[in-house]
C-alpha cells in the first residue's frame, strides 16, 4: 500500500499478527521493503510485521526538492508509526535504514521497546566515505530492460541467486519517459553522508567537451561552480548534475592564479552503458593505491573487470551506429600515443593500464563481425554452416572488398579527426 504524508507518500508492507509489539523493518541505502520478504515469512506467525519503503526507494515517491536526509526519513517513520496508531514497536534496520532507525528511537522514546541494528556503526572513516561515493558515481542509474540490471547486479555479486537479483531489479527499477528503467535510489545520497574528500584538481580534460571549450585545462583547482564553494570533487559531479539549463560560471585556480571560466554541460551518452547524463568532459586526479592479491582472486578480479570493460567497450560500437557517440570522440593512433606518453608520465601502474586496455580495445574489435577482421571470417563461415555448402568464390570477394573499404573510411576519419585535434591543441 502506499501512504500519504505531507510531501510523499510512502510504500508500506504489513504482515498481520497477534503481539502488541509490533516489528518495523527498515532497508538500507539502494534496497527497498521487498529485501524483507524473506525474513518476515520464517519468523513465527503470530509477529505483526511492517516494511517501509524510505522515500526515493521501491514504490515511495522522490522529494522534488531533493529532501534525503537522515533527519527526514527519520520523520517519515514517525509519521507512518503514529498513522497505523502503533504504541509499542521494535525497530529493525540494516545499514542506513539503522541510522534512522536510532533517529526514530530518539523521537519517540518509550514507544520504541527495542532496536536490532545490522552492519551499522556510529563512526564513519573517511575511507567508507570515499568507498561510497565513488559506488554512487560509477554505478549506472538506466537500464533498457529489468534483466539487464539483474546481469550487472550479477557482476559485482557472483554467487548471489539469479532468481533474488531478478525480484530486486523488479523492485528497484521506475519506468522512465524515454522508454528505460531508472533505478530508484535517491539521487542525493551525499546529503546524508556528506561529500567525502578527494581535492577537485582536473586531471583530464575530453577533447571538444565543453569544459575544453570553455578554456579548463590539466592541473586547474575548482574553486567554485555557479556560485558554489567546492570542496570535494564529488560536489562537482552533483552540482554538474544539477545547473545544467544555463551556462555555469566556474572559478578555478591556475598557477596561483584565480581565473572565472564559463562552461556548459551536456547531455549525452558517453559510452559507459550508463546511458544520458549531464557532463563537462573533466576526470579528477585520483591517487592509485596497491593492493596484493592472490593468483586465484588476481584471476577472478580480472575476468570480471575484463568482461565489464568488454561490455562497455560494446555498448559504445553500438551507440558509435546510432548515431548517440560521434565519431570525433574515437582515439586513433595519433590520440592512442598521445594518451600513452601521459599514462608513462603517471606511472608505471597506469602505462601497463593503457597497455592492457588498447589490447582489450584491440581483442573485441577483431571479433566484430565486419569483413577482413576475424570476426567477419568468422560470420562468413558460420552463414556458410547455416547454408551447408561454400560461398562463391565472387561473393568472399566483395564481401572483403566491401569491409576493407569500411575499415579504410572509418581509418580515415579517425586519423584526419586525431590530425585535427592536435592542431586545435597545439
Amino acid at each position: 500500500m502506499l501512504v500519504a504524508l505531507n510531501d510523499v507518500r510512502l510504500g508500506v508492507e504489513r504482515w498481520p499478527g497477534r503481539t502488541v509489539i509490533q516489528l518495523v523493518f527498515l532497508h538500507g541505502l539502494g534496497d527497498g521493503s521487498f529485501v524483507w520478504r524473506d525474513v518476515v515469512p520464517r519468523l513465527r506467525a503470530q509477529l505483526a510485521s511492517m516494511a517501509i519503503d524510505l522515500r526515493g526507494h521501491g514504490r515511495s515517491d522522490w522529494d522534488t526538492d531533493g529532501n534525503y536526509s537522515l533527519a527526514d526519513h527519520a520523520v517519515d517513520m514517525c509519521r507512518i508509526i503514529w498513522h497505523f496508531g502503533l504504541d509499542r514497536v521494535l525497530l529493525i534496520g540494516h545499514s542506513m535504514g539503522a541510522a534512522v532507525a536510532l533517529r526514530v528511537a530518539a523521537h519517540l522514546g518509550e514507544s520504541v521497546v527495542g532496536l536490532v541494528l545490522i552492519d551499522y556503526g556510529q563512526t564513519f572513516p573517511n575511507s567508507a566515505h570515499e568507498w561510497i561515493a565513488r559506488e554512487l558515481t560509477s554505478a549506472r542509474r538506466t537500464f533498457t530492460t529489468q534483466e539487464e540490471f539483474a546481469q550487472e547486479l550479477q557482476s559485482g555479486r557472483p554467487f548471489a541467486r539469479f532468481d533474488i537479483l531478478r525480484r530486486y531489479a523488479a523492485a528497484s527499477l521506475r519506468p522512465s519517459p524515454d522508454g528505460r528503467w531508472v533505478v530508484t535510489a535517491s539521487q542525493d545520497e551525499f546529503k546524508m553522508f556528506g561529500y567525502p574528500v578527494l581535492p577537485p584538481v582536473v586531471e583530464t580534460v575530453a577533447a571538444g567537451a565543453p569544459a575544453d571549450r570553455g578554456g579548463l585545462k590539466p592541473g586547474d583547482n575548482i574553486l567554485s561552480y555557479d556560485g558554489v564553494p567546492i570542496g570535494s570533487w564529488y560536489q562537482v559531479t552533483d552540482l554538474v548534475s544539477q545547473r545544467h539549463d544555463h551556462p555555469v560560471q566556474v572559478s578555478i585556480s591556475r598557477n596561483g592564479h584565480t581565473m572565472n571560466l564559463m562552461v556548459r554541460p551536456e547531455h549525452k551518452d558517453l559510452g559507459d552503458g550508463a546511458g544520458l547524463r549531464w557532463s563537462v568532459g573533466i576526470l579528477p586526479h585520483l591517487d592509485s593505491i596497491q593492493r596484493d592479491r592472490g593468483i586465484i582472486d588476481s584471476v577472478s578480479f580480472s575476468l570480471w573487470f575484463n568482461q565489464r570493460l568488454a561490455r562497455q567497450m560494446l555498448d559504445l560500437v553500438g551507440q558509435l551506429f546510432v548515431g548517440r557517440v560521434s565519431l570525433k570522440e574515437v582515439q586513433g593512433p595519433v590520440g592512442i600515443v598521445t594518451m600513452s606518453g601521459k599514462a608513462a608520465r603517471a606511472g608505471f601502474g597506469s602505462l601497463m593500464s593503457m597497455m592492457a586496455l588498447i589490447s582489450l580495445n584491440l581483442a573485441v574489435v577483431n571479433l566484430l563481425p565486419f569483413p577482413i577482421l576475424d570476426g567477419g571470417h568468422i560470420t562468413m563461415l558460420a552463414i556458410e554452416g547455416a547454408l551447408r555448402h561454400d560461398l562463391s568464390i565472387k561473393a568472399k570477394e566483395r564481401f572483403i572488398q566491401v569491409g576493407f573499404v569500411f575499415i579504410l573510411v572509418v581509418f580515415a576519419l579517425v586519423m584526419y579527426n586525431d590530425v585535427l585535434r592536435l592542431f586545435q591543441h597545439s
